[in-house]
């Protein structure tokens, strides 16, 4: 079960991870492709529009199902 809380917490991981791959010891590395689509999944899922822009400019082509406000809104509701 999907709460709001718990896509916030894998965004922020993903992010800094993202982060670290930046590093300039990491120069040579690819941000892997996995770790593209989570950043523009959770991006959109949490609303959050200035960093979805930011990752869809760095990751133009990277293509990721979105994870349905539906979904999580259900999955709060089934806490309850």
């Amino acid at each position: 079960m999907r709460t709001p809380a718990d896509v916030n917490n894998a965004f922020i991981a993903y992010r800094k991870a993202y982060e670290f791959s930046m590093h300039p010891r990491m120069v040579n590395t690819a941000v892997p492709s996995q770790l593209r689509k989570d950043l523009l999944r959770t991006a959109e899922a949490l609303h959050f529009t200035q960093r979805m822009a930011e990752y869809r400019s760095v990751f133009p082509d990277t293509k990721w199902r979105p994870v349905g406000a539906a979904t999580i809104r259900s999955s709060c509701r089934d806490q309850l």
